[in-house]
């Protein structure tokens, strides 16, 4: 059958593909689509334009929703470690992976992020930051961002998903890019990462340690801003 292929191929078999989407390609809310005065141009006239509604599905506005998660996230981040000495200042990007012979609607895919905890804190993960991803790029999507990055092609800093934003003509479209793979991104505290101590069917990472953290410092505040973004 086709549950049992998808569980034979390592993939987990999901029902809300194009029902979640990324921030930025969704649909507006109705109190976004009203023009207001926004300002005025060099000559004094009014400039009209949509006040910004902060949501995350919005075109127009999605950054401004994200830029209010980053502020919130690095400030709570920022208050625990300077709390802290030592080793327990150190923060991890970890990654956990749910298991994969599951069903995922949209609800599971966001009631499974309290397993994620859980997951997190059996391998040695104290507290964090933690965001679920819904998708990862696909083999095309992988081919041609690589095929850009040996072009020349991609401004220095660019990542797979900004470069498959920026290619894709709107959701349908980058949907030929990326598959629907729920996994959960924490910045947290932890001294180590034991991926082997996670519950069964669940795969932990640490993917790096963030710059150690002085008040005073600010590149330890951009790379957890940049990390979190």
């Amino acid at each position: 059958s086709e549950d049992h292929a998808q569980i034979r191929s390592g993939k987990p078999k999901t029902y809300y593909d194009g029902v979640v989407r990324i921030p930025g390609l969704g649909e507006a809310p109705e109190r976004c689509r009203d023009l207001k005065p926004v300002g005025f141009c060099d000559h004094g006239h009014t400039v009209l334009g949509r006040s910004s509604c902060g949501t995350r599905y919005c075109p127009d506005h999605w950054r401004d929703w994200i830029e209010d998660a980053v502020i919130s996230a690095v400030a709570r981040l920022a208050a625990y470690r300077q709390a802290r000495d030592g080793a327990e200042r150190r923060l991890v990007h970890a990654v956990a992976s749910p298991p994969q012979d599951r069903r995922y609607s949209a609800r599971s895919l966001w009631d499974a992020r309290s397993e994620a905890y859980e997951a997190f804190e059996a391998a040695g993960v104290r507290g964090g930051v933690t965001v679920a991803h819904p998708y990862r790029t696909n083999d095309r999507g992988e081919a041609i961002f690589r095929a850009a990055a040996e072009s020349g092609d991609l401004e220095e800093g660019t990542g797979r998903w900004r470069f498959l934003r920026e290619t894709a003509d709107g959701w349908d479209d980058l949907g030929r890019y990326i598959e629907a793979a729920p996994h959960y991104h924490s910045l947290a505290a932890a001294e180590d990462v034991n991926g082997e101590a996670a519950p069964d069917g669940w795969v932990v990472k640490n993917i790096r340690s963030l710059a150690n953290f002085h008040i005073h410092d600010t590149e330890s505040y951009r790379d957890m801003a940049a990390s979190f973004y």
